[in-house]
């Protein structure tokens, strides 16, 4: 229904208020936030009201750290794998966009995670100052051994 509300009747007043409350309450529902708020797109969202991308009250950076939180912290039985699975797509989602629009030479990343340098690979900010940095923190030494 929201998707149809969305993209047939261009409608977002529900849809994200819908995303707000949804925020608020389990992680499946967390989950679900981003899921939506991915489908209604970072585009139409700055279109209706700039504010909701804005750092670091708006409605998007908001849903991006709780998504972080929950696909990092949770914990079965509540946010079992397959959930932080559905919340960590959902965030690529938010953060970066379709996997299609990464592949353009002028792909601008808007919130790159940098716990995932290798989301970076090919992009300008690899160029950045703090790849070598991100990449260091992204690597650590294994010892032999069971584990």
């Amino acid at each position: 229904m929201v998707g149809y509300q969305v993209l047939q009747d261009r409608e977002l007043d529900k849809p994200l208020g819908l995303v707000e409350k949804l925020l608020e309450r389990s992680p499946l529902e967390q989950a679900l936030a981003g899921e939506l708020l991915a489908l209604i797109g970072p585009e139409r969202a700055g279109e209706y009201d700039p504010a909701l991308l804005k750092l670091p009250d708006g409605l998007w950076p908001k849903t991006c750290t709780v998504l972080r939180r929950l696909l990092t912290q949770g914990q079965a039985p509540e946010a079992p794998a397959p959930l932080r699975h559905r919340a960590g797509l959902a965030l690529g989602l938010l953060c970066y966009g379709p996997l299609e629009s990464l592949d353009r030479p002028t792909a601008q990343v808007p919130m790159p995670d940098p716990r995932l340098p290798f989301a970076l690979l090919g992009l300008p900010a690899q160029g950045s100052a703090g790849w070598p940095k991100a990449l260091a923190h992204y690597w650590c030494p294994v010892g032999p051994g069971p584990f």
